[in-house]
């Protein structure tokens, strides 16, 4: 599908959320109906055939009637309180799902290594790690005066996600529950428990992270699931000057020839 395509199709998308389940389920029901009501006039097939389709067509008619109550009063009103607050609720999910890679990159910049991607790489931490000493000056002053080392600027990064996960709580009754789900597993993930406790442990004597390498990879992992949730759930329902652009912590637009428009979003103001 083009970008163009995309252009004309979100405005809809911003108003309904088609359901491949219960969606087709209903066109099914419908169709069934007006077939039943067709062959009414024709002889039966087999004796009984007539109540059979009278009892599925009372069936189809029953499931229709109940898809439009649902449709109306639950599924278009929660989606337009979603798009009341999308654009704010949206920025949030944005910024939680860019912990992971925040802090890689972070890493990557102070030791000259290429870039991480949103997507987890083993490989690639693997690499990053054996180049990492954890008690080596990160980009950040404390308040002290002195830089942090990489446990300490984890934890600040991790503080400052937690802080966002909470300020999401009250989108949560909005947003659907793959989503909600998302969030709350990267809260649940072990470097996210655990950090307060390396930090009390004091100084280490590692040479490198690999010791850590799973916890991050963990971490990773849970973060670009929420992006994914992003860009399902909450990029369509805005205009495309309004979004974030996950890959990259600027905000800057992806390549013109990136094939999809949903990836281009607003960079956050400071």
């Amino acid at each position: 599908m083009t970008a163009s395509s995309h252009a004309k199709a979100r405005p809809w998308r911003r108003v309904y959320k088609f359901d491949l389940l219960l969606d087709v389920l209903v066109l099914v029901c419908i169709a069934g109906i007006i077939a039943q009501r067709a062959l009414r006039s024709v002889p039966e097939l087999f004796p009984g055939g007539a109540l059979i389709g009278d009892l599925l067509a009372a069936l189809a008619l029953s499931y229709t009637g109940a898809w439009f109550f649902n449709l109306l009063v639950i599924r278009l009103p929660k989606r337009r309180a979603k798009a009341a607050f999308v654009e704010v609720s949206g920025n949030l999910v944005a910024r939680f799902s860019s912990t992971a890679l925040g802090i890689l990159q972070a890493m990557a910049t102070e030791h000259g290594a290429p870039l991480p991607t949103r997507q987890p790489d083993p490989a690639y931490l693997h690499e990053l790690m054996l180049t990492v000493n954890p008690m080596a000056d990160a980009p950040m002053i404390g308040f002290d005066g002195q830089r942090c080392n990489w446990i300490q600027y984890t934890a600040h990064e991790i503080e400052r996600a937690a802080g966002v996960q909470q300020r999401l709580v009250p989108f949560f009754p909005q947003m659907e529950a793959e989503t909600v789900a998302a969030i709350a597993a990267v809260e649940n993930c072990t470097l996210f428990q655990t950090i307060k406790q390396l930090l009390a442990a004091g100084p280490m004597r590692n040479s490198d992270m690999t010791a850590f390498e799973s916890i991050y990879l963990d971490l990773w992992t849970g973060c670009a699931k929420v992006g994914d949730r992003y860009l399902d759930e909450i990029a369509p329902l805005l205009e495309s000057d309004r979004r974030m652009h996950i890959d990259q912590l600027d905000g800057s637009p992806p390549p013109p020839n990136s094939g999809s428009s949903r990836r281009w979003l607003r960079k956050p103001s400071r």
